[in-house]
Formats: structure tokens, sequence, C-alpha cells
């Protein structure tokens, strides 16, 4: 009874004060329900559904007993949770009333174990994605320790590609020492050719010395191949380095790669790592809030236990309002189950809506854009319109003057009649008078006959014109009927995007944290492909140096074999010629001593003496010819020194030319550029041109159309003065009752701004209720408040139908505002005793026009002769645009005089 009397107290707060924040006669629990937003229903009525509240609030709720680590539910507060949950439902006596109750407790407890059964895949699924995240990490650091590496073995190999140029260095500066000591060792050797050629006779002492000498030589040609195998093997050295520079190159990119992956996946598993955080923290907050609903579940059902002992005693008195509540209550849950099946439908179209939302967005703002384009269209055609009328009007004007001017014409006729009749002798003057009027009058029975033909086809087009205007202002209504019906359901959409905008700020500003840690990764990442990009630079460099130097290399070892087939001929020969002294020396000696035993060997000896002298001699002639080939390889290496020194020239000119060339491309193009944008002016200028000629024609045009219906408005306008008149005397009978009309739209709007502000108020109540579960008590505790209740969604419907009526006659009183400012502008419009001035003045107007269009006439004709220059201008710069195109824009063409002209 008490929750009664709070109710009974607290119900008018409903309507009335929408404002005020919490929960007015409810309790507590009331307060942490989620608003669900109201949807339109069948009968047109709006309900706030508290079934969907209750059943959403039970379906999320979570055990009140969790743990204080992590907030789960434990195995054994599960067992004694359920425990409890039967012990309840036991102690319920099996009263028909409480089934309602007993269902809502079992389906509470079957949500409590969907949601302990959802917990435990969550944490199982959030300990998978943890050691999932632990493992990405550790993947990362190895990926970076991998990266750590790589930069330090790419400063070691940088450090052992310097040392192997050093080594280069090295082995040229040995090469140039063996070669000067090559060159050093053929200067001896042709001073020991010419000691040999000069003492022949001081055989002895010249072996001797010719032994020094071969033993210098073995020495310094075994450091020359000591030298080339040092080549050789820095050679060697410098391939096997190059490969291990490319290896490294394919680790670097094989380890950047990696990297990327790496980073990718990290980001990745960072953003599921966010989501199931995200997820999670939602989970939390339901489980508290089911927590806080389930504690508040339990203090209702113990309020709720100690009600049922007192409704026990007084179940005596209440026998037949059971039976009355127990059809309402299956009426009641037929209800529910009927608003269950809408409110999963209403859920399906909440999801529908939103996917449409966009869409329907989209189309009013096509619409919106349409409406616009058929307003400016109609604002465009009535202007046309009113420029029609006063063209007609004149066109009237103009008629009923030239029907004076032919009137007038027909009685000078008739008096020309009677003066031919009078005056016999006048008659052959006077026939060529006649002659000359009736060609006058013939001519002017003609152009009436002109005038009739445009006055008819003016009003056709002013029918059509006004017919179009008819269908666009039927048009315009009806967009402006769909788009309030669109902007209704706009403000009905918005309220519901405004609430998945601030989800979408929340995850944005979530993404926008993301983003920056991203950024942060990115630009760590472009450092590191800057230093990779460097090295990668400087091994080019490297590459092309070690290419050079192989080169380079490759052309002294072909020299250095060379002269080394050239030094092993010349060993050979010296090896033989060595043969041969010792072969002389034995036979000297010999000699010796036959000259001792006997003076007839001298002769012999003497012969003998003569072929050596001979082999001496071809010896001698051998060694010139390998002097000669000597001589001849320095003077070809010089050659070719020559030559490189010419093709350095040749390419520093080349290059000049080259940069030259570039110059003159570069200036070429700015002429190019100078005249596209010529062309573009003049294609400008020529547009410009033509515009106004057709602004110029269309004036002209506008100009004989005025003149025409001007011509059929003096007609009509004596019939419109009559008909003018006759309104006249009507609109000052209506002119009477304006007064009183303004008063009635003076009580009708402060009657709809009170509509309007109640209306305001009911909606805004019914959008936001004070006491969400108070039907629920209303029913069974006073059907009177039902009633009333029934008699507000009446009045609103009462309400809402007053307000279309109000819009009614707004919309008549804005028509009658309408008429009577037309008939006000009519009646100041419709002309007087000042139309003699009004037709001397447009017949002034009319002469000046006439003027004018010659002026026209003559500056078209000019404008006609600027259009050929132009164009003969523009096909001249065509060609001259072919021409450069077609040398390459190379050769400046000339330009015509005329272009100059129009440029000064």
């Amino acid at each position: 009874m008490e929750e009664d009397a709070t109710v009974t107290q607290e119900e008018p707060e409903v309507f009335t004060s929408s404002d005020r924040g919490g929960s007015v006669g409810g309790s507590e629990g009331e307060s942490n329900i989620r608003e669900i937003p109201s949807y339109p229903l069948e009968n047109g009525e709006q309900i706030r559904d508290e079934h969907l509240e209750t059943d959403a609030g039970q379906e999320t709720c979570v055990a009140v007993w969790a743990s204080p680590e992590d907030g789960s539910l434990g195995p054994a507060a599960y067992v004694a949770l359920e425990e409890t949950f039967d012990q309840t439902l036991k102690d319920l006596p099996d009263d028909p009333s409480l089934d309602a109750f007993r269902r809502q407790y079992e389906q509470l407890l079957s949500a409590l174990k969907r949601s302990h059964e959802s917990e435990l895949s969550l944490l199982a699924r959030c300990k998978t994605l943890t050691s999932q995240i632990s493992e990405n990490a550790t993947k990362v650091t190895a990926a970076l320790k991998l990266s750590d590496e790589d930069q330090s073995s790419i400063d070691i190999l940088k450090k052992e590609v310097q040392h192997a140029w050093h080594l280069v260095q090295a082995g040229k500066d040995r090469e140039e020492l063996a070669r000067e000591t090559i060159y050093s060792l053929r200067k001896t050797i042709e001073d020991l050719n010419r000691q040999i050629e000069a003492t022949e006779t001081e055989h002895i002492t010249q072996e001797a010395k010719l032994e020094e000498y071969l033993q210098e030589r073995e020495k310094l040609l075994r450091e020359c191949d000591q030298l080339a195998a040092h080549n050789v093997q820095m050679s060697t050295d410098n391939e096997t380095m190059s490969r291990t520079l490319e290896t490294l190159e394919r680790r670097v990119a094989e380890a950047q790669d990696e990297l990327i992956q790496t980073k990718d996946v990290l980001r990745i598993k960072k953003l599921e790592g966010d989501q199931e955080q995200r997820r999670r923290e939602k989970i939390e907050k339901e489980l508290k809030d089911m927590k806080a609903l389930i504690e508040q579940k339990q203090t209702e059902i113990q309020g709720k236990q100690a009600t049922i002992e007192q409704q026990r005693q007084e179940t005596e008195h209440l026998q037949a309002v059971v039976a009355s509540l127990q059809a309402e209550n299956e009426k009641e849950n037929k209800r529910f189950m009927e608003i269950t099946g809408r409110i999963t439908d209403t859920e399906n179209r909440l999801n529908e809506q939103i996917i449409t939302n966009s869409k329907m967005q989209a189309a009013n703002i096509a619409r919106e854009a349409e409406l616009r384009d058929q307003t400016e269209v109609i604002n465009k055609m009535k202007a046309d319109k009113e420029r029609v009328t006063k063209m007609h009007d004149l066109l009237k004007r103009k008629m009923q003057q030239t029907e004076d001017d032919r009137k007038a014409l027909d009685d000078q006729h008739a008096a020309l009649k009677s003066e031919i009749s009078g005056i016999e002798k006048e008659v052959e003057a006077l026939k060529q008078q006649a002659e000359a009027d009736k060609k006058n009058i013939g001519n002017l029975l003609r152009e009436r006959d002109l005038l009739s033909k445009n006055l008819l086809r003016t009003d056709d087009a002013t029918k059509k014109h006004e017919e179009a205007l008819k269908r666009h202002e039927a048009h315009a209504l009806q967009l402006q009927r769909e788009a309030e019906r669109y902007r209704k359901d706009i403000e009905i959409q918005q309220a519901k995007i405004r609430e998945l905008e601030s989800h979408r700020d929340k995850s944005g500003a979530e993404l926008s944290r993301i983003n920056q840690k991203y950024l942060a990764v990115l630009e760590e990442i472009k450092g590191g492909d800057n230093q990779v990009t460097d090295l990668q630079k400087t091994i080019t460099e490297l590459r092309n140096k070690l290419a050079t130097q192989k080169s380079l290399y490759e052309s002294v070892r072909s020299d250095r074999n060379l002269y080394s087939r050239n030094l092993i001929e010349s060993l050979d020969e010296i090896s033989e010629m060595k043969q041969k002294f010792k072969i002389l020396y034995h036979q000297i000696e010999q000699l010796k001593e036959e000259v001792k035993q006997k003076d007839a060997s001298l002769i012999k000896g003497h012969f003998e003496q003569h072929k050596i002298v001979k082999d001496n001699e071809k010896i001698t002639s051998d060694l010139h010819s390998a002097q000669h080939k000597l001589s001849s390889l320095q003077q070809i290496v010089l050659s070719q020194k020559r030559e490189i020194k010419k093709l350095e020239a040749t390419i520093q000119d080349a290059e000049t030319e080259r940069s030259n060339q570039k110059k003159e491309y570069e200036v070429v193009l700015s002429e190019r550029d100078m005249l596209g944008t010529q062309l573009l002016r003049r294609s400008e200028e020529l547009s410009l041109l033509y515009e106004k000629i057709k602004i110029q024609q269309s004036t002209l045009q506008k100009g004989e159309a005025q003149y025409r219906a001007r011509l059929t408005d003096i007609k009509l306008l004596r019939q419109k003065i009559s008909a003018a008149r006759r309104e006249l005397v009507t609109a000052r009978g209506k002119v009477a009752c304006v007064d009183d009309l303004k008063r009635e739209v003076y009580q009708l709007q402060r009657e709809l701004l009170q509509e309007r502000t109640k209306v305001k108020a009911l909606s805004e109540s019914l959008e936001n209720p004070m006491n969400v579960h108070r039907w629920r008590r209303l029913e069974g505790s006073d059907p009177s408040k039902l009633e009333m209740l029934a008699k507000i969604q009446s009045l609103q419907k009462r309400l809402i139908a007053k307000t279309d009526q109000v819009i009614d006659r707004d919309l008549m009183i804005q028509e009658k505002e309408k008429l009577y400012v037309e008939l006000k502008t009519k009646l100041a419009a419709y002309p007087g005793p000042q139309m003699v001035d009004q037709m001397q003045v447009f017949q002034r107007t009319l002469r000046e026009k006439t003027a004018q269009l010659k002026a026209m006439t003559c500056e078209l004709k000019t404008c006609h002769k600027q259009v050929i220059l132009y164009k003969d201008e523009i096909a001249w710069l065509n060609k001259e645009l072919a021409v450069r195109a077609h040398l390459g824009f190379a050769l400046p063409v000339p330009r015509r005089k005329s272009c100059r002209r129009r440029q000064k």
C-alpha cells in the first residue's frame, strides 16, 4: 500500500518534469538500468518496453560473490549461488499469481549460467591472447637483436672493405715499384749488351760480371714473381670480399624483410590485444552492473518475501481480484510474447536502420540539393513569367496604338472617298495618294496580322509556362512534404547517430594513440632504411671503384704478361748465350792448351773464332730485334695513353655540349610554357567573346520578343482595366474583413505556440521517463491511473490532430495573405490617366532601344572580325606548335606581326 501511495504522489512528474535526473518513486536499481530508445508500434503510439530492459539486465548479470583479484566467479561461489537460487524457488509458495515472478527468477538463473560460461570462455581467450602477445614480443626483441647484429656486421664489413682498399693501394704501389725495377733491369740489360758488344776480348771478366748480373736478374725476376703472386692473392681477396659483401647485403635485406614482417605481426597483435582489452573492459563493466543488479534483485526478493507473508493473510479478501489479475496476467503474458517478438524485429530493424542511415543521409543530402535546384528553377520560372507578363502588357499597349492608327487611317480613307466623289478635278492627284495610303494600310494590316500571330504564340508560351509553374509548384510541395518526412526520420536517426558517434570518438581517440605509436615505429624504420640506403650507396661506390681497379689491374696484368713473355724469351736467349759462352770458354782453354802444344792448331782455332764471331753477331742481331720490340711496345703504350687523354678531352667536350643542350632545352621548355599560357589566354578571350556575342544575340531576341509582347499588351490592357475595376469593388468588400482575419491569425499563433510547448514537454517526458517500471505497479494497484494514462494517450493523439489543423489553418491564412498582397499589387499596377504619358515614355525607350540595336549590330560585326582574326592567329599558333614539335623545340620560329600587335 505504501508503494501505491508513492506511485500516486509521483505520477504527474512523468510528463511535466522531463529535465530532472534520477528516478522518481522507483527503487535504486531502476536508475542503473540502461535506457532503451522508444520505437513506433503499429497503432502509432510510442511505448518504452520495460520487459526488454529487465531481460537485458537479467541476461548480462554476473555472480555477486566474485574473486577480489579479477572479478570473475569462482566454482564454489557459483555452486553456492545455484543452491541459493534453488532454495528460493523451493521457498516460493505454489501460488499462480507468482508464476511470472518464478519465470523471471528462472530466466535470471539461466542468464547467470550463460554469463558465467561466457566469462570462462573469455578468460581462456584472454590467456591465449596474452601468451600470443608475449610470444610476439619475444619474436620482436629477437628481430631487433638481429637487426642490431646486422648493423654491427655491416660496420665490420665497411672496415674490411676499407682495409681491402688500403691493400689494393699498397699493391698498386708495389706494381709501380716492380715496373720501375723492370725498367731499370731493361736498362741494365741494354748496358750489358753494349758491354758484351764492346768487350768481346775480355770474356773471363765479363763472364764473372755476367754471372753477377744474372744472379741479380734472377733475384729481380723472383721479386717480380712474388709481386705477381701477391697481386693474384689481392685480386682473390678482393673477389672474396665482394662475395662476402653481397652475402651480407642479402642478409641485411632478409633481416629488413623479417623486421617488417615482425613489425606488421606485432601491429596486428597489438590491435587484437587492444580489441580484447576493450572487450574485457566492457565485460568487466557489464559484470559490475550485473552484480549490482543481482544485489538489488536479492533485496527486492527479500522485500517480496516479506510482502508474500502479508499477501497470504490478505488472500481471503483478494480472491475476486486474483481471478481478474490472472486474466490480466495472461493478457500481459501474451503482450509480453508479442513485445519480445517485436523487440527482436525492432532489433533487426535497428541494425538495418543503422546500415540504411548512412544511405538515407546521402539521399537526404542529394534531395536537399535537388530541392535547392528546383527552388532556383521555380524562382527563375517566376521571374520569366513576370518578364513575359510585362512584355505582354507592353505589346498589348502597342497593339492598341496600332489599332488607333488603323482607325484613324480608315477615317482618313472615308474622308478621301467623300472628297473623290465631291472633287473630280483632283482625282488623278488623289489617286496616287490613295494608292500610297492603300500600300501603307496593307503594310499595317500585315503588321497587325503578324502581331496577332505573335500574340497568340506568346499566349501559348505563357500558358505553357504557367502549366510548368503549376507542375513545379506541385512537385515542390511534394518534395517539401517528403523533406519534412525525411527530416523527422533524420531527427530520429540523429539521436542514434550521436550515440554511435560518441562510441566512434572513443575508438578514434584510441586509434589516434595507436597511430602515434605506429608513426613513431615508422620513423624508426625510416631511420634504419636511410642508414641501409646510405650503406648501399657506399657499397655501390666501392663496387664501382673495385670495377675500375679491376679493369686497371687487368690492363696491368696483360702488360705484365706481355713483359713476362718477353723476359722469358730474353732469358732463354741469355741461357743459350751462357751455354755458348761456356762452350767458347772451354774451346778457348782447349785452344790455349793446343797453342802450347801445337802451333798448327792456330789456323783451326782462328776458323773456330770466326764461327764464334758469327754466332756473336747473330746473338747481337737477336738482342737488337728484342730491343726493337721493346721500344715498339713502349711506343704503343705511349700512344694508348695519348688516346686515353684524347678520349677524356672528348668526354669533357661532350659533357659541356650536353650541359649546353640542357640549357637550350630548358629555354625551349620555358618558351613552350609561355606559348601554352598565351594560347590559353587567347582561348579564354575567344570564349569570352563568344559568350558576349551570345548575350548580345539573346538580348536582341529578347528585345524583339518584348516589342511584340508590348504590342499585344496594348489590346489586353483595356480589357483588364474593366476586369480590374470589378475586382476592385469585390476586393474593397474583402478588405473590410482583414482586421478580423489578423486577429484570428494572432490568436491561432498563440494557441499554436502553447500547443508546441506542450508537445515538446510531452515528447521529452516520453523519451526520458522518470520511472520506467510504473506501468506494472499501476496495473495491479491503481487501475484508475491506467485509465488516466489511456486518456493521456488519447489526448496526445488529439493534440497531434489539433497541431495538424493549426498547420492547415496557417497555410490557409498564408494563402489569404498572398491573395491580399496580389490584389494590392494588381490594384497598384492597373493603369489610369497616366497611360498616355507611359506610352510616350515607351515610344522614347523603343527609339533608344532601336538605336542601341543598331550600335550592337555594328559591335557584333567588329566582334566577328576580331573572332576571325583570333581564329587565324590560333591556326598560325597551332602550325607553329606543330613545327616546334617536329623540330624538337630546337629552332625558334619567327612570329607574325599581328601576334606581336596583339601582345602590345
